[in-house]
């Protein structure tokens, strides 16, 4: 309990770092895409990083790169972050927590009293290192070879068996990478992944969405798409 009060406290501190900085670079935090479009036109201080997908913002102080801070461009994308951290919950008591980075709600969405959404949730996770020269090559071959392996059955055939198709999903294919299916042998642990990433939705999986913190390779961005 006291690692986790003293994770959060270090969270929520950087967060109040980075929204300062975000704040003295002259941006609006209340706005996370005019960020993108301010950003993308000017120069952005060298002290200060973002990144951003379809839904949502990433900002983060190249100096500490301790943790980052979220936000949904708009109000759609709110789901995408809540579910984060549900997300990240489910894996600790699955046993997964090791490969995903931790995260947590730092300020709710705000809304006016009509109801009408007016400042984007702030969410805070954990910097991770993103390797995005990982090998892609040859995922689910290594992945059905090892289901084989344990069960004593035949991976010479490159197939969607039966017995593969107990556990791996349509979400799930070239995008996963080779380096992250290593990490979960004994296959039976992949399985329990494929399952845990079906059960929650997480079909986004890519190498700008997996990275390492130490010798962890760690998901960075497990909230879904188009769900």
């Amino acid at each position: 309990m006291d690692r986790l009060l003293n994770r959060i406290n270090q969270a929520a501190r950087a967060a109040d770092r980075i929204l300062e900085m975000v704040d003295c670079a002259g941006y609006d935090i209340t706005d996370p895409s005019s960020i993108i479009n301010y950003a993308n036109y000017s120069n952005m201080p060298d002290y200060m990083q973002f990144s951003y997908g379809a839904s949502r913002l990433a900002i983060w102080d190249t100096e500490y790169c301790d943790y980052v801070i979220k936000i949904a461009l708009d109000e759609r994308y709110e789901k995408y972050c809540q579910h984060e951290v549900e997300v990240y919950e489910a894996a600790v008591k699955e046993g997964l927590a090791d490969n995903f980075a931790w995260c947590m709600c730092y300020a709710q969405p705000q809304y006016n009293d009509e109801g009408e959404y007016e400042t984007p949730g702030i969410y805070v996770m954990e910097y991770v290192d993103c390797d995005e020269d990982v090998n892609m090559d040859e995922v689910w071959k290594y992945g059905y070879s090892q289901y084989c392996k344990e069960r004593g059955l035949d991976s010479s055939s490159y197939d969607y068996a039966d017995e593969y198709d107990e556990w791996s999903y349509d979400g799930v294919d070239e995008d996963l990478t080779l380096e992250y299916v290593e990490s979960y042998v004994p296959g039976e642990l992949l399985r329990t992944f494929v399952v845990f990433m079906s059960k929650w939705h997480i079909t986004d999986i890519h190498t700008q969405n997996i990275g390492r913190i130490g010798n962890r390779v760690v998901m960075l961005d497990y909230a879904g798409w188009n769900w």
